[in-house]
């Protein structure tokens, strides 16, 4: 198996007016793997569960909010 992900990173500094600071920030972000079986390559991309729990939370919120407003109708 090869682990892909998506990389960002960055930095900044201030002016020595400022304090002089300097910061530098790095995301990491799994994409999923490249599984390799007998000479056969597939892609098997990864899930992000945080996401589809928030998915389905505005989905049910809009359900609520529609069934609330067709009642008083």
């Amino acid at each position: 198996m090869v682990p892909v992900a998506a990389v960002a990173g960055g930095g900044g500094g201030g002016t020595r007016e400022n304090g002089g600071r300097v910061g530098f920030g790095i995301r990491a972000v799994p994409a999923g793997v490249f599984a390799i079986r007998d000479g056969e390559v597939k892609w098997r991309p990864a899930m992000n569960v945080n996401r589809a729990i928030l998915g389905g939370q505005i989905v049910g919120a809009t359900a609520l909010l529609v069934i609330g407003a067709v009642a008083r109708a």
